[in-house]
């Protein structure tokens, strides 16, 4: 929640090469402007700069000019599981605006409901910049053509621009890819990616939404696990879970008991295994189909069944010397996770070991704490 004068409203690097984890850059401004430059990069401006961005948000900044998220001149930048959200600008590039000498790649990235008065709504793209874009959603943004044509998604303007393994509104997908966005990498779609929360771009500049992905959306499991390095997604969750990559910065499949079980009541035990139906949902089981125990333990290692994406759960584990008193535990200070898997239908085994002082107990009692269900 900053504003600048001229340039950089969350921040101006110049000749710097940082490198970004975790950041969140909201609600940023720069009000004024009078040039082509004066007013950009609201969220931030990088000028003859390196930088790179892991697991960061760029939401609800307004730019008087160009790049309502990020602007780039004379910069090289590499992004991996970013969103880019309710940003907007006054001229070009609602989220990003990249001018000219300028590299980016973009792995993993969420850009939606982001609005450019001018072109370019998700991104605005002059010169000869390299722009190369994978696993990434492109999808409901707006520019002053409306949300109507390739510009709103981004606007390519004499730069060479692959994109690979995305879903991009408006580019037709590799089968009938629209030229205007470049050269199409492969395994490129284009369709709603159902987030669980979409917003309206007229809107921005807002840091609503929720742009999880939902059970059943067309970006999951679609992505290439090699153009991602990283080992967990914008929200922590781990980034390969079903075998492929999902697209966009969250791996996805969220879901919840009565979207799933809509008739089912979840106080009830379907399958008869003395579980409450809930209870088996939360360890990623079917309710009505038979489950084994939730929670297993051999000597000082525990195994936890859970469910990784949901919307109706907030689970915590908890300890106890004696069964009376149960106590927070966190991991790398109570427990370090040996090992997580997948379990089938929908959840995962997660294999933890207890560290000092719990380790050398004689008895310890490990449960996990789960939210009821809604009435």
């Amino acid at each position: 929640d900053n504003e600048a004068s001229l340039v950089g409203g969350g921040g101006y690097l110049n000749a710097a090469s940082p490198t970004f984890f975790q950041v969140n850059f909201e609600a940023n401004r720069t009000p004024q402007s009078g040039s082509s430059v004066v007013g950009e990069g609201a969220g931030l401006y990088l000028n003859a700069s390196n930088a790179s961005f892991t697991n960061c948000r760029f939401l609800g900044n307004v730019a008087a000019a160009s790049g309502g998220g990020l602007s780039l001149h004379s910069s090289d930048v590499d992004l991996v599981n970013v969103l880019f959200a309710g940003n907007r600008s006054a001229l070009d590039g609602g989220a990003i605006y990249l001018n000219s000498n300028s590299t980016f790649g973009l792995v993993n990235g969420t850009l939606t409901g982001n609005r450019a008065v001018g072109t370019g709504g998700a991104i605005q793209m002059n010169g000869s910049t390299p722009l190369q874009v994978d696993n990434t959603i492109i999808w409901n943004n707006l520019d002053g053509a409306g949300v109507s044509g390739p510009t709103s998604s981004a606007a390519i303007n004499n730069g060479a621009a692959v994109f690979s393994n995305s879903l991009v509104e408006f580019s037709g997908g590799s089968g009938a890819w629209v030229a205007d966005f470049g050269t199409d990498g492969g395994g490129n779609l284009d369709g709603d990616p159902a987030f669980l929360e979409h917003v309206d771009p007229a809107s921005a500049p807002t840091t609503d939404g929720d742009y999880r992905l939902s059970s059943g959306s067309v970006a999951i499991d679609v992505g290439l696990n090699s153009a991602n390095p990283e080992a967990s997604d914008l929200a922590g969750k781990a980034r390969v879970f079903g075998g492929s990559i999902d697209l966009g910065a969250y791996e996805g499949g969220y879901t919840s008991f009565a979207g799933l079980y809509p008739g089912l009541d979840p106080l009830g035990d379907a399958n008869n295994n003395g579980i409450s139906n809930f209870l088996d949902y939360a360890a990623g089981a079917d309710p009505s189909l038979a489950a084994g125990p939730a929670l297993t333990a051999a000597r000082d290692r525990f195994t936890v069944r859970q469910r990784p994406h949901d919307t109706d759960l907030v689970r915590r584990l908890e300890g106890s010397l004696d069964l009376l008193d149960f106590v927070p535990l966190t991991e790398g200070q109570d427990y370090e996770v040996i090992e997580r898997r997948e379990f089938p239908p929908a959840g995962i085994e997660i294999e933890l070991r207890l560290l000092a002082p719990w380790d050398g107990a004689s008895a310890f009692f490990l449960r996990e704490s789960i939210t009821d269900p809604e009435p």
